[in-house]
């Protein structure tokens, strides 16, 4: 038999759709042309269809909703559809959508049901209408009203086992690090959370070989899943919401600078910001996209520069596969992996439920920027089988050496504090300008690249220098010398800076660092 089909078959069909169309003119959301679908508008405005046995929606320009409702219009015909009747039925089903008043929240991968249980819900692939249910009490999969946005670039996760550990992980990860091992897991268990106020950075660092690549892949997997998770970091800020649109957890890889502008915008990324863009087909109207995600990374090393970004990430260092225990097939690794996978889900989905069940009582006041994460990571503690207050004596120490690394690069950093250190007293006290030529007099022959063009351009170098100041033991504030604003710096024990800084004062830094 032929699978080509005849004009006046697809005659008939439009004619019968056509038909439909006139007796269903009704703007009611759920009076469609065809059944078991139903479409609806997300809070922007935009229009999505789903299969009412399917907790999973799509937009209804695109592909994924276009094989949904040809697959329908046959089920329903009892003919394959032409592409004129696929596109008229689409354009009635958008038309209905943007009619109604039917608006809806449409997660992404994950979202916790704060108005109704505190529960938190993750999307998985069973073919029925279940997710995963998080609860205080433990997980399961349940029959459950949560739609969910499904981008196509999403892939799905497996239905989790009945027990299983995170542990599982460093089987196909070549971490060996305990420290390090535990601000992966917090990682995973608290990006998991879709609630949580603020997300961290994973940069996944090392030579090559060292399979950052896959790391990021198996970390990703079990959070938000995509068969495109090795990206370029985008240059605008427009392309970065794109990005963040579309995916749960944002991955970029082979990173070897970011620049001052993409720095701040993955900073409000993390923490939750607006990004504007043009409204499509138009030049006046402007939409307002506004996200949180958490983000991992991968680079050779030494490309987050900024202290801002750097007190919102973690930095994991990889060692050469080589050193690690060997070097594996990446298919061999993989296979492994979706075989764990099961039980790895079951570890993170009874860490999520130590978060819900232990959050209430847990402390709020963290000395960090990144408190809020402190905060989800400590209530996860004990499903986890972490000791009390363990992971935050683990997170301090690593922003610590992180900050002192990152001071110890910055040529700014580094002259103030050979200036600071030179001189007697516990507490130093200049104006800007008065520091500006005592650093600038003790250069030998022309500035460093690198050096602010100004007094104004240096006190704002140091107050965003804060966290890298601190980590080698000096606190800056601001004071008053008669009418003049100051520069206050006080020296803690242990200030180092006249033991561990480098003479080397002539590190180029890029022209987007410089203020």
């Amino acid at each position: 038999m032929s699978n080509s089909y005849n004009r006046n078959e697809n005659e008939n069909l439009e004619s019968n759709l056509n038909r439909s169309t006139e007796k269903g003119n009704s703007l009611d959301a759920n009076a469609f042309l065809i059944d078991g679908l139903e479409v609806f508008c997300d809070q922007e405005g935009v229009p999505y269809v789903r299969s009412k046995d399917q907790n999973t929606a799509h937009p209804i320009k695109s592909e994924a909703a276009s094989t949904l409702i040809r697959k329908a219009l046959f089920e329903k015909t009892n003919q394959v559809p032409s592409g004129k009747a696929v596109g008229e039925t689409i354009d009635r089903l958008e038309g209905f959508a943007l009619l109604s008043a039917d608006k809806r929240d449409l997660p992404i991968r994950t979202v916790v049901r704060d108005k109704e249980d505190g529960s938190s819900v993750v999307e998985i692939d069973t073919g029925r209408r279940e997710a995963v249910v998080v609860s205080a009490g433990g997980y399961g999969s349940q029959i459950t009203n949560t739609i969910f946005r499904r981008p196509g670039t999403a892939a799905e996760l497996p239905e989790p086992a009945k027990s299983g550990s995170l542990d599982l992980l460093w089987q196909v990860l070549p971490v060996k690090d305990p420290d390090q091992q535990k601000l992966i897991v917090a990682f995973i268990v608290v990006s998991s959370i879709a609630n949580c106020p603020a997300f961290p950075l994973l940069s996944m660092e090392g030579p090559a070989g060292s399979a950052k690549t896959s790391a990021m892949e198996i970390i990703a997997g079990l959070i938000d899943p995509s068969p495109g998770l090795a990206r370029a970091l985008p240059r605008s800020e427009r392309d970065l919401a794109v990005s963040a649109h579309n995916r749960w957890c944002v991955t970029f890889d082979n990173l070897d600078h970011i620049k001052g502008n993409m720095s701040d915008a993955l900073c409000r990324l993390t923490t939750g910001g607006s990004f504007a863009a043009r409204a499509l087909y138009t030049d006046a109207d402007e939409r307002l996209l506004t996200f949180r995600r958490p983000v991992i990374a991968t680079g050779i090393g030494d490309y987050i520069r900024r202290s801002d970004l750097m007190t919102r990430s973690m930095v994991i260092t990889l060692p050469p596969l080589s050193e690690a225990g060997g070097v594996r097939p990446k298919q061999q690794v993989f296979a492994e992996y979706e075989r764990l996978k099961p039980q790895i889900l079951a570890g993170l989905y009874n860490g999520i439920s130590s978060v819900l069940r232990n959050l209430e009582s847990t402390k709020e006041n963290f000395d960090h920027r990144a408190a809020d994460f402190l905060r989800y990571a400590t209530a996860a503690e004990e499903g986890l089988g972490w000791a009390p207050g363990s992971f935050e004596k683990v997170f301090m120490r690593h922003q610590d050496r992180q900050q002192s690394t990152l001071a110890l690069s910055d040529v700014v950093v580094r002259e103030v504090c050979t200036v600071i250190a030179g001189e007697d007293g516990d507490v130093i006290e200049h104006t800007a300008s008065d520091l500006y030529q005592a650093v600038t007099s003790g250069f030998l022959g022309s500035r460093p690249a690198a050096w602010p063009k100004d007094p104004a351009g240096l006190s704002k170098c140091l107050t965003q220098r804060y966290e890298q100041l601190k980590s080698l033991g000096l606190i800056l504030e601001r004071g008053r010398t008669g009418k003049s604003r100051s520069l206050v710096f006080k020296k803690l024990p242990g200030f180092n800076a006249a033991e561990h800084l480098p003479q080397d004062s002539n590190t180029q830094y890029d022209d987007d660092e410089l203020v």
